[in-house]
């Protein structure tokens, strides 16, 4: 009978935790570019900026530089200024893309009300456009920084590199950017974000060479989904259930 009676409680735990829906994590902001480079996704009580550009080395923002591109729906910096021009643009370390070129992507959330903060995330890119020359690989990497310490420490960080390419052909690399921001807890003040890239390589590199980032994405912690939470409560009444035999 206990034997019985076990089963039915397992069977019923297990039916209930694949029956409810998974709760994902509540998105704060988002930015796909699609159209502009206003946010496309807000939660209620957050106010989400447009993407504003750092000083991209004293560049203004055209199609040889750095924008958002209207064909590709995304941001986008080329290392150097287009068409085959000598100027760099991106620079080849952290500390020059933070200190020097000021190679960053900017945008600020304001929540009416105390927000615990979970994730942000981003797709992110290295290419090399087709060329009547080859192209060298190269790494393209970002790091992501806040207002809350004056953009000092990085939050996250992460690349993505692309192979070389021979004449007439390119390559891209598509990734994703994830960095963990549940440390900002009720925060209720405006917070600035700065997604900072810089590249790599072994070769040399052109304005050819192109990073880009898209989907831009600020998360709140998620919530206990309701699978977990119907899990729990059948665990314990089935554990009472038993003890309750037992006594008997």
């Amino acid at each position: 009978m206990k034997t019985t009676s076990c089963i039915y409680t397992s069977a019923l735990i297990a039916t209930l935790a694949l029956s409810a829906p998974i709760a994902h994590a509540q998105i704060l902001a988002q930015w796909d570019f699609s159209s502009n480079l206003e946010a496309t996704e807000e939660a209620p009580g957050i106010t989400a900026s447009a993407v504003s550009y750092g000083s991209f080395s004293g560049f203004s923002p055209s199609g040889n530089t750095y924008t958002r591109s209207s064909g590709g729906q995304d941001l986008f910096a080329r290392v150097f200024q287009a068409p085959g021009g000598s100027d760099r643009i991106l620079g080849t370390s952290e500390s020059i893309a933070v200190d020097t070129r000021q190679t960053y992507f900017e945008f600020t959330l304001t929540p009416s009300s105390a927000t615990d903060f979970g994730t942000l995330t981003a797709d992110i890119t290295a290419q090399v456009i087709s060329s009547s020359d080859p192209g060298n690989s190269f790494e393209a990497h970002y790091l992501l920084r806040s207002s809350q310490d004056g953009f000092v420490s990085n939050i996250g960080t992460g690349s993505i590199s692309t192979p070389s390419t021979d004449a007439n052909s390119g390559s891209n690399r598509t990734g994703e950017f994830s960095a963990d921001i549940s440390s900002f807890q009720d925060i209720d003040s405006t917070i600035t974000f700065r997604l900072y890239t810089y590249v790599t390589s072994d070769g040399s590199l052109n304005s050819n060479h192109v990073i880009r980032l898209d989907n831009i994405t600020v998360n709140a912690i998620p919530e206990p989904s309701q699978a977990a939470i119907a899990f729990g409560i059948v665990s314990l009444a089935a554990i009472a259930s038993v003890r309750r035999r037992r006594k008997s």
